[in-house]
């Protein structure tokens, strides 16, 4: 049970291993906009049912949409469970968060809630699920996210999931990998990286042990078109300009996280692939 919250528990969902997951359609209040958002997964082995260390979370009210992808490290028992407990915590928080009647709204006020309360509280979910299961000792996860809430939209990344999205009319994506080749803390030289063939080399993620710091940023809900969080099961396979035509080839969420999936899986992919999109609808 995550200190500071001893009244909170963290069910692990085992999310269905199949292809598509439901579909919600949430109003936002920015202007009266609507949003709504799809997801497709699918294992490494191409099979709806197959082992997959993905996970996602979709989650919504009034004027609350979060969004989040997760892929899990540590082998493939340990990487499941890891990317099921930030989902699990993640959801969880969100909604007690969205209860409280000062809920943060400002660029401080987020960040300390992301600092002091939800990576605190998964942190110390993976250390007690550790402590009972020796075999999920060195788990960890990536974590990709938004926040949408009233006009202002917020994001979240530690590892090499990534948010992509129409920004004031251009397409591409928010923030950087944390992989030897990307992050700044680091500073390698990536022809080096890459002839050492460590260029998927994570450099920051979410574990019981380690608190590396998360990149986060916001702005307004209005200059957001499209939105699409991804594993590197999914980018890795995909150009931007690939990425950009499917996530504008249809109207329907999850169709377009299906075709972004399948078209991931066709050119090559045996990673898990996962995709979760958000459609403004107005």
């Amino acid at each position: 049970m995550p200190a500071g919250n001893p009244h909170v528990t963290y069910p692990i969902l085992l999310l269905p291993r199949m292809q598509q997951k439901g579909r919600q359609m949430i109003q936002v209040s920015s202007g009266g906009r609507r949003l709504i958002a799809g997801v497709a997964t699918l294992s490494g082995t191409g099979r709806l049912d197959g082992h997959n260390e993905d996970s996602f979370a979709i989650v919504g009210d009034d004027e609350l949409l979060l969004v989040a992808v997760a892929d899990g490290m540590g082998g493939h028992f340990d990487g499941a469970v890891a990317s099921r407990i930030a989902m699990s915590v993640l959801r969880c928080e969100v909604r007690r968060l969205a209860k409280q009647s000062q809920s943060p709204r400002t660029a401080e006020q987020m960040c300390r809630w992301v600092n002091q309360d939800l990576n605190p509280a998964i942190r110390q979910y993976m250390a007690d699920e550790a402590q009972m299961d020796p075999r999920v000792s060195k788990m960890g996860t990536t974590l990709v996210f938004m926040l949408i809430w009233g006009e202002t939209y917020w994001t979240f990344n530690l590892g090499d999931s990534r948010l992509y999205a129409m920004y004031e009319g251009e397409f591409g994506r928010l923030g950087d990998d944390h992989t030897l080749i990307e992050d700044p803390d680091y500073g390698m030289d990536p022809d080096t990286v890459r002839q050492q063939r460590k260029t998927h080399v994570v450099t920051r993620w979410v574990s019981a042990t380690d608190k590396h710091r998360p990149d986060l940023y916001w702005g307004d809900l209005k200059d957001l078109g499209r939105v699409l969080l991804c594993s590197d099961g999914v980018h890795g396979s995909l150009d931007d300009e690939e990425l950009e035509n499917l996530l504008y080839s249809s109207n329907d969420p999850d169709e377009v996280a299906n075709c972004i999936v399948m078209a991931a899986k066709d050119a090559g992919s045996s990673d898990d692939a996962t995709a979760v999109v958000v459609i403004p609808l107005s």
